[in-house]
């Protein structure tokens, strides 16, 4: 039976979930005996070593080399979760995922301008000193996010790398950067995203400072949900990284490490899919929440979706967002996907030389049996029988031959 040590940051707001997933990967697949050790340990290292680990799962935002000053890290497979630390393997969340998230939930198309805040690297200080306590993995991390935000913002984005160390971040004194409150003071129907817990709160008492009206002025978002942004005074909304998710991959990632598979020479992404809504950022209104479920129907009902695949986009129960559609379209959203698969039936049954069962699959069913059955109890005739009373009633109007029959 492998041992596995699960290094973990004692601070960090993903460790609960990740080790969930762990655990989860270990109960039902794999035979593994499994111990958790504390990153900021001084004795970490030689407590994984006495204990003879077969492998490691690191969870920690600092890096494995500095953790491990000897080889052992070297001498076992080891994988990261949440954060990238080259040469090892990784399992973390998508940064496109993230951003898309946070840009959908502060509605940016009605804000006027967007800031992206980060921590300046060590290069970008004042005074010429090095910040012990930045990480570069951070900053690469940071420029992907940049990237994914610019694509979509365009002139409106503004990157600020805001030059405070950790300690003033969590200080109880009140906030000062310059390049923060000269950006902060003039924002009127703005957001702000920032790119982790501390930046987020440290904006908030910032604008609070500045007597500016959250969310009314500036709506702020984490992009990574922690306890610090569900505090009273703080409460920011924030993305929640897909921790369990994280857990689960990264233990299966080091179980095939552990079966002689080679290791993947890009980190393994999961895609984030969830945002708190707390007192930084206004909830999607119910005309906007019912858009997107149209929206999502309209473009993929006929590739034979359910009522489950529209409620990924939802964040109330489905019972709430049943009746919020029901009240709005006038029917439920099971019944508006079935509309959507009727019409484009009949406009294909109608318009083109389709067999059947070809329009069948284009409607997302996979059997001419179901479709026959559906479209019958819709429209109380048959799929051949509809199309011959159709070109019956048809006035000379064209029909679309199917591509393999055309000769040109």
């Amino acid at each position: 039976m492998p041992n596995i040590a699960v290094v973990l940051s004692e601070w960090s707001p993903t460790c609960p979930g990740v080790l969930g997933g762990i655990i989860d990967f270990a109960q039902s697949t794999a035979d593994w005996n499994v111990q958790h050790f504390q990153c900021n340990d001084h004795d970490v290292e030689n407590a994984i070593a006495a204990w003879q680990a077969d492998g490691i799962l690191y969870c920690a935002d600092k890096s494995p080399r500095s953790t491990f000053a000897s080889p052992v890290a070297k001498s076992v497979p080891l994988v990261t979760i949440g954060t990238a630390h080259a040469p090892f393997p990784a399992v973390i969340a998508d940064p496109t995922s993230l951003a898309n998230l946070a840009l959908e939930h502060l509605d940016h198309h009605l804000l006027e301008r967007v800031a992206f805040v980060t921590r300046a690297g060590p290069s970008s200080r004042n005074d010429g000193s090095l910040e012990s306590d930045f990480d570069p993995v951070a900053k690469a991390a940071d420029a992907i996010l940049l990237q994914t935000l610019s694509s979509q913002l365009g002139d409106r984005l503004e990157h600020l790398a805001v030059d405070v160390a950790q300690h003033e971040l969590i200080s109880v004194g009140p906030p000062m950067n310059p390049t923060l409150q000269g950006w902060l003071a003039g924002a009127k129907s703005c957001g702000v995203i920032a790119s982790c817990d501390r930046l987020a709160a440290y904006v908030v008492r910032l604008t609070k400072q500045l007597q500016k009206s959250i969310p009314a002025d500036i709506s702020v978002i984490a992009l990574r949900d922690s306890y610090i942004c569900g505090l009273p005074m703080i409460s920011v909304s924030a993305v929640v990284e897909p921790c369990c998710e994280l857990g689960f991959q990264s233990a299966r990632l080091l179980h095939r490490l552990l079966a002689g598979y080679p290791a993947p020479f890009q980190p393994l992404q999961i895609a984030a899919d969830k945002v708190i809504n707390r007192l930084t950022t206004v909830a999607p209104t119910l005309s906007q929440a019912i858009s997107r479920a149209l929206r999502f129907i309209e473009e993929n009902a006929t590739r034979g979706i359910s009522v489950s695949d529209v409620m990924a986009f939802q964040q109330t129960s489905r019972v709430t967002f049943e009746r919020n559609f029901r009240e709005a379209i006038g029917c439920p959203p099971g019944e508006q996907i079935r509309k959507v698969r009727m019409a484009h039936a009949e406009r294909l049954l109608t318009t083109t030389d389709f067999s059947v069962a070809e329009v069948g699959k284009l409607c997302g069913f996979d059997t001419i049996a179901k479709f026959s059955t559906f479209f019958k109890n819709a429209s109380g005739v048959s799929p051949l029988k509809y199309r011959q009373q159709r070109r019956s009633n048809t006035n000379g109007e064209q029909v679309i031959p199917k591509l393999e029959e055309s000769n040109g």
